[in-house]
């Protein structure tokens, strides 16, 4: 790899996300929001103390958190069709596209960060990114809380993997590994894209609990890549009340058509925080973990109204009030029927972000991303998201992983052909491209006089 010679941001952090996880399970929304805890040292987990004295407060954790559940549910209303199942891990996509954001600048910069629900510049979120993703993954670090229980395991790593031919900035490649952990692979994009796509399927593979399937395919890496952005996580957590496996038995689930269908339906009945609404039932169901605010699924069933309904009034503000809801509401004896359930999504969402205002990235001609590399006019080609989800009587497990395909511009892009025939009367102004001043405006009913 090589670089050019930058300016250089003090090193700090690592390893640097907090999960939230939105799952649509045809009649069921179900949040795992990581609650913030403070940081400490342990095995294989740095502090997050240099984080926190960078200045970064709780107050910038929450709002970074609140952008991040904000751009989950403008992303949850729009991948895949109504009525289906859905899992995503926003953080995942969050985090590979604030690597992104590290490299962009201009009107590129911008449509990320309002996509992103951001105000941060890029230096500021990754600081903040990584004392969520510290807090988080000190919090949850799979130990033996003694009982045969153990703790709530989450593990986080991103990644950039870099054209061997190419040279990308110093203080973008930093960036990365200081803030956000991702150590850089150099691969040979240009002369064997197919060993490039097998070594970045493996790394995720071996991150993500052996995610299935291939994530990168020929239609995201091939000669022109210059850099993937990667970021990929995984949680394994017992609930605090496993279900008693004895208690489940089939039951009939309601789905937005058709019959009644058996399923397999767990049962218990513990104290739970719960809220209710008008449209609504919401509980929490918590995993074990050492945090006095765990990770937990706060399961929210629709009522009087159906699941495409509720989501179409669904928006990051309501989704933060019923979560502040359940937070204040009395704890209740609640008897909990949730079905098993295990579901996949793999999704392109490049289309999906162009929908909601990220365009510029996507654009050969208009992605201003020379904050990663000087030599080269970049653009993003491309955007892979995967993840699973298997809930049963024992508790969780989820693995996702966000691929962020960077092209160079090679040569001039094919345009599209055009014809445009002015044979009925037109408008035409005169601007001044530069100033945008306008010289002349008028329109043409006879071309005669």
């Amino acid at each position: 790899m090589g670089v050019v010679a930058a300016d250089r941001p003090r090193a700090i952090g690592q390893r640097n996300r907090r999960i939230v996880v939105v799952v649509v399970v045809v009649s069921a929304i179900v949040a795992s929001v990581a609650g913030l805890t403070e940081g400490r040292d342990t095995a294989g987990v740095r502090p997050v103390l240099a984080a926190d004295q960078d200045g970064t407060t709780d107050r910038d954790l929450r709002r970074v958190a609140d952008a991040v559940l904000d751009a989950a549910v403008d992303l949850h209303r729009q991948v895949g069709p109504a009525n289906t199942n859905l899992v995503l891990s926003p953080d995942s996509v969050a985090t590979a596209l604030a690597m992104t954001y590290a490299g962009a600048r201009g009107s590129t910069a911008l449509q990320i960060a309002k996509v992103m629900h951001l105000t941060l510049p890029p230096a500021a979120l990754s600081a903040v990114m990584a004392a969520l993703s510290g807090r988080l993954t000190a919090a949850n670090d799979g130990r033996d809380l003694g009982g045969g229980i153990r703790a709530a395991l989450v593990t986080v790593a991103n990644s950039v993997w870099g054209d061997a031919d190419s040279v990308f900035r110093a203080d973008f490649v930093e960036l990365l590994a200081q803030r956000y952990g991702a150590a850089f692979g150099s691969l040979a994009f240009r002369g064997d894209p197919e060993t490039a796509r097998r070594t970045i399927n493996t790394w995720i593979a071996e991150r993500t609990l052996g995610l299935g399937g291939e994530m990168v395919g020929p239609d995201l890496v091939d000669a022109d890549t210059r850099l993937v952005l990667v970021s990929a996580a995984s949680m394994k957590a017992g609930w605090a009340a496993p279900f008693p496996l004895g208690a489940t038995s089939d039951a009939p689930f309601h789905p937005a058509s058709g019959p009644p269908i058996p399923v397999p339906t767990m049962v218990r009945t513990q104290e739970a925080g719960y809220a209710e609404g008008r449209d609504y039932q919401a509980v929490e169901l918590p995993y074990a973990s050492t945090s006095p605010r765990p990770i937990s699924m706060i399961a929210i069933r629709p009522r009087r109204t159906s699941l495409s309904d509720f989501e179409k009034g669904l928006d990051g503000g309501r989704a933060r009030r019923i979560l502040d809801a359940v937070d204040a509401g009395e704890p209740a004896d609640v008897h909990v029927r949730l079905p098993r359930f295990k579901i996949q999504t793999s999704a392109a969402l490049g289309p999906v972000l162009r929908s909601l205002g990220m365009r510029a990235a996507f654009d050969p001609y208009r992605a201003d991303l020379s904050g990663m590399s000087n030599d080269e006019r970049l653009f993003v080609g491309g955007i892979m998201h995967k993840a699973d989800i298997s809930v049963d009587e024992n508790g969780t497990v989820a693995t996702a992983a966000t691929a962020v395909a960077v092209q160079s511009v090679v040569g001039r892009p094919a345009l599209r052909s055009v014809t445009v025939s002015f044979d009925v009367p037109f408008l035409f102004l005169v601007v001044d491209r530069l100033s945008g001043m306008p010289l002349f405006i008028g329109r043409v009913a006879d071309p005669r006089g």
